[in-house]
């Protein structure tokens, strides 16, 4: 019930920034619907199995509107998948297969920089739902806030380049699941102009 409340509030403020499309100014470059996708470094560690890095990759989309030459907020759901690796189990000589896959929604704060606007810092807060993954992965799928920051490039006016991280930590005092990616990506901005 938490979870559906949580997932209700962050829509609610993807709806409302939404609903302001029609009081941006004419000029965001930042303004619209997007997608796009991530190419991942995913660092995952659990209590007594050692943090091991590995590949991953990421999709979303959302929407976006630029409310000044400097202040931005924006919404999108996502899928990430995380290669398994052998992780060392304390106390054992063997070792634990382990990767995550996860999906959710995030809210972005961006605050676009310089006379042309084309580099933007941004922040981000989400809630998502984590999965072990691997031979010993689990059945369990855990949520939690998530959150992160990250940078993006407006190389043309419907393209920019990115990079992100993002941290997202589920599960309880028997199990408690470390996510952290490190990303590059590409976001694709669907526009009218």
């Amino acid at each position: 019930m938490k979870a559906i409340l949580k997932v209700t509030a962050v829509t609610t403020v993807v709806a409302l920034v939404s609903a302001a499309a029609a009081h941006a100014a004419d000029s965001a470059q930042w303004t619209g619907a997007y997608a796009g996708g991530q190419l991942q470094l995913n660092t995952v560690s659990a209590d007594g199995v050692s943090s091991t890095t590995g590949l991953g990759a990421a999709i979303f989309g959302g929407y976006q509107m630029q409310f000044s030459d400097h202040f931005l907020l924006g919404g999108d759901l996502f899928y990430q998948y995380n290669q398994a690796k052998n992780h060392t189990v304390a106390g054992f000589s063997g070792t634990a297969n382990l990767g995550t896959k996860g999906y959710g929604v995030d809210v972005l704060a961006g605050f676009p920089v310089g006379d042309t606007g084309v580099w933007m810092p941004y922040a981000k807060i989400g809630y998502g739902w984590l999965k072990a993954h691997g031979t010993n992965g689990g059945s369990d799928i855990e949520h939690s806030l998530r959150y992160g920051v990250g940078v993006a490039w407006m190389v043309q006016r419907y393209l920019s380049l990115q990079a992100q991280y993002m941290y997202q930590q589920v599960g309880g005092p028997s199990r408690n699941l470390k996510n952290q990616n490190l990303s590059v990506g590409v976001t694709w901005y669907f526009s009218s102009d």
